[in-house]
């Protein structure tokens, strides 16, 4: 089994060590939360720490199951089997 790397090139260009930046996750949180909601930056900050992390570990794993599958591509299916397993 071939190890994944543990960070990408945008997380070591990043100062926070995050993907996304922050800008357009805030972007995004707003759109969804709707023009009403006040979310608070610290509260920004953990839910993109924990966003970025869920997708991580979910790529990873895919990531294992097409190395299994002799494959170097993750397919959708392999996203849909992770996300299956992980409920």
């Amino acid at each position: 089994m071939t190890s994944m790397p543990t960070t990408t090139k945008a997380q070591s260009k990043s100062k926070s060590g995050l993907c996304i930046p922050e800008s357009t996750f805030r972007r995004l949180v707003k759109e969804m939360v709707g023009p009403d909601c006040y979310v608070s930056s610290d509260a920004l900050k953990y839910m993109q720490h924990a966003s970025e992390t869920h997708l991580t570990e979910t790529f990873s794993k895919a990531a294992q199951l097409a190395a299994h599958g002799s494959r170097t591509t993750v397919y959708p299916s392999d996203v849909a089997m992770v996300t299956t397993l992980m409920r």
